[in-house]
């Protein structure tokens, strides 16, 4: 079985499910993961493969599930991230500010992708999302600053 096979079907409804029950985006709310994973489009990256363009106008949340991507910003490659952490996150809030960085799978690597009409729609339900994008959002700003201690 594939990566992505293992999230198709009815048992695969349940561990994607699963899956995103533990994603830093869902903290833990089962009813919150089920209703992400009845909208989300599972999608398999392999080693190599890019999904998100830097500038591209594209603004899809990638919750990844499984592997591990490089964030990079002009070619240079600034940081790592890896299941149970989003991708694109900054188009679900800035949809005109175009991808402020390129994703590169670097392990085969398993999203769960949602529309920004469909995240929108959660987010009225699960307005708690909001706080979990902004303390993501704050740990890269963190991060970052570090860099000029």
């Amino acid at each position: 079985m594939n990566s992505l096979d293992q999230y198709t079907g009815t048992a695969g409804k349940k561990r994607l499910e699963k899956a995103l029950k533990a994603h830093e985006m869902i903290a833990k709310n089962s009813a919150m993961a089920r209703d992400f994973a009845k909208q989300a489009v599972v999608e398999e990256f392999a080693d190599g493969a890019t999904l998100l363009k830097q500038d591209a106008k594209d603004n899809d949340l990638y919750m990844i599930i499984d592997g591990e991507v490089a964030i990079e910003v002009n070619g240079n490659r600034v940081a790592t991230t890896a299941a149970g952490a989003p991708v694109g996150e900054l188009a679900i809030v800035d949809p005109k500010g175009g991808r402020s960085a390129s994703v590169v799978a670097i392990k085969d690597t398993v999203v769960a992708r949602i529309s920004r009409p469909k995240f929108l729609t959660l987010a009225k339900k699960y307005p708690s999302v909001w706080s979990a994008i902004a303390r993501h959002l704050a740990r890269h700003v963190r991060r970052h600053n570090a860099r000029f201690k």
